[in-house]
């Protein structure tokens, strides 16, 4: 687990429910306070010695950085986040359910699509906290895609560094499902919000469920979740991200 669960049911179906979680549409500097975080304007920010690494999903949402980093004893207290455009991508939902019980996130090759998306900037410690927090979903590796941050420095379109899911892409009338939640122009494919997705996995696999006791067996149930992941990839479109390269 990267970071612990609520003890409550309603907070555990709110943290599932509300993936990819809210986030600015523009760029900011995360700042963890010691007693909460803030959000900061982006200029001034000091982005020497971090590393860019895309982020399609969560990790762009300050309330998941606080999750993941605040209150961390050996990192730096600040992530730069800048926002902007990646060229011929979708961010679509994976066919994997996070230990959160969320239908996480991944990319996929959509030429003609462009997607909103940010770049979190991380000191050394910081990416290896990320590492451990992105766990065995996904793998870690360099992208050459097109990226336009609105401001801050310009990423290496030859090496953008991110996360992309093991499982590939869930389906849906043998396309991919893009995220509501995430902007995009050109997509071809339909999008959805969490809840749908949600309510699709669970057609599928639990029929019989309420929606709200699926997902909490699915937190709770780690051999269940491990079955039902099995079940998403078997039936999942593959990665097609052929720019792609594990590290």
């Amino acid at each position: 687990m990267s970071f612990e669960l609520p003890a409550d049911a309603s907070a555990r179906l709110s943290l599932a429910k509300g993936y990819p979680f809210e986030a600015p549409n523009d760029c900011f500097v995360w700042r963890d306070t010691g007693s909460g975080s803030r959000l900061s304007p982006i200029a001034g920010a000091d982005f020497s010695g971090r590393t860019p690494v895309l982020a399609h999903g969560s990790n762009r949402a300050p309330t998941q950085l606080a999750r993941k980093f605040a209150g961390r004893p050996g990192l730096e207290r600040d992530i730069p986040v800048t926002a902007g455009w990646l060229e011929d991508t979708d961010v679509v939902y994976s066919a994997h359910v996070t230990s959160y019980g969320a239908i996480a996130s991944t990319l996929r090759h959509v030429p003609g699509c462009r997607v909103r998306v940010a770049v979190t900037w991380l000191t050394d410690a910081q990416l290896l906290r990320m590492h451990e927090t992105e766990g065995a979903n996904y793998r870690y590796g360099h992208l050459t895609r097109r990226f336009a941050a609105d401001s801050g420095p310009q990423p290496a379109f030859d090496r953008l560094p991110t996360y992309v899911s093991d499982h590939g892409s869930l389906t849906r009338d043998a396309a991919p499902i893009g995220l509501a939640a995430v902007q995009a122009e050109n997509r071809p494919h339909q999008a959805i919000d969490q809840t749908a997705a949600l309510m699709l996995v669970r057609d599928r696999h639990h029929p019989d469920e309420h929606l709200d006791n699926c997902i909490l067996a699915n937190i709770a149930d780690g051999a269940r979740r491990s079955t039902l992941i099995a079940c998403l990839r078997a039936s999942a479109l593959a990665a097609d991200l052929t720019d792609f390269e594990a590290l």
